[in-house]
């Protein structure tokens, strides 16, 4: 091998290296964990985990579309506690089936999502602009809190 291989070999060896570094460490971190902690590595810690994940992963996803268009979007969060709030009204004030819960609940924040992209397409404001908005709009629901133990199913 001559001189200008190897030193293109370490290169490569070296971006992919710095390319996969987040990975490496979140196995490291789970193997750690897993052999220090009791209970880490149960199937129940495990199932605690996903559940604990899903609003964040449905978050992102949504959140990764928005991206790939070249917008953002700083109302996410805020429409997630919207509808978290809502929610827990529904189900214990309102004494909402579980079924109409979620479908009013899923149009809700189809609904604000909606106000936001017409505004964004229609009216042409620029996206930061219209969900900086909207977050300042939401934002009197952020510090509200609804107890997941009133909920008459199990999650």
């Amino acid at each position: 091998m001559n001189a200008n291989a190897k030193e293109k070999t370490a290169r490569s060896a070296g971006s992919l290296l710095r390319s996969y570094t987040p990975i490496l460490y979140l196995v490291i971190f789970v193997t750690v964990a897993g052999l220090f902690v009791p209970n880490f590595a149960s199937k129940a810690n495990f199932l605690n985990i996903l559940k604990q994940s899903a609003v964040p992963i449905i978050a992102c996803v949504s959140m990764t579309f928005i991206l790939i268009t070249g917008n953002i979007d700083l109302s996410t969060g805020y429409i997630v506690g919207l509808v978290s709030i809502c929610c827990g009204v529904m189900v214990k004030t309102l004494e909402f089936s579980p079924a109409l819960t979620i479908i009013l609940c899923l149009l809700i924040g189809a609904a604000v999502g909606a106000c936001n992209g017409l505004l964004v397409t229609l009216a042409e404001i620029p996206s930061f602009i219209v969900t900086l908005g909207s977050s300042l709009t939401l934002s009197p629901t952020a510090g509200s809190s609804v107890s997941s133990r009133s909920a008459p199913w199990k999650m």
